[in-house]
C-alpha cells in the first residue's frame, strides 16, 4: 500500500508507508519521509496491522532508510510499538537507520531501548 501525501512549505509528511510482501518468517514495514506528529496516525495503523500479523517469537522488521526526520510524536509511536511488540512475545527491528535518527536515539536513550539493524 503506498500513500502520498501533501507536502507543506514547513513539513514533509511520509512519501510512503508499506508492507512488503517479502518471503521472509516475519512482516516487514518501509517509512519514508518524516515522521511527526502529522504522520504518526498512518504509521501507528500500519505498525498495529503488522504487529497484529507477527507471531510471538519473531521479529517486525520495520525499514526506517528513507525516514528523513523524527519529532518526539514519532518516537512516541516507535516506543509504543516496542512495548507492545515485547507484550506479545516478538521484537520491534528498526532496520537502517539514518546516521542523524542513531544519534537521536543515543541522545535520547532510546538507544538502549529499540532494537537496531544496522
Amino acid at each position: 500500500m503506498t500513500t502520498s501525501a501533501q507536502t507543506t512549505q514547513l513539513y514533509q509528511l511520509p512519501r510512503r508507508c508499506e508492507r512488503s510482501q517479502s518471503r521472509t518468517v516475519e512482516p516487514a514495514l518501509r517509512v519514508d519521509g518524516v515522521l511527526d506528529r502529522r504522520s504518526v496516525e498512518l504509521v501507528r495503523a500500519q505498525l498495529q496491522d503488522a504487529l497484529d500479523r507477527t507471531a510471538a517469537g519473531h521479529d517486525l522488521v520495520v525499514d526506517i532508510s528513507g525516514v528523513t526526520h523524527v519529532d518526539s510524536c514519532g518516537l512516541g509511536v516507535l516506543v509504543a510499538a516496542h512495548a507492545r511488540a515485547n507484550r506479545q512475545g516478538s521484537r520491534l527491528v528498526l532496520r537502517a537507520p539514518r546516521p542523524a535518527l542513531v544519534r537521536l536515539l543515543a541522545v535520547t536513550r532510546l538507544g538502549h531501548v529499540l532494537h537496531l539493524a544496522r
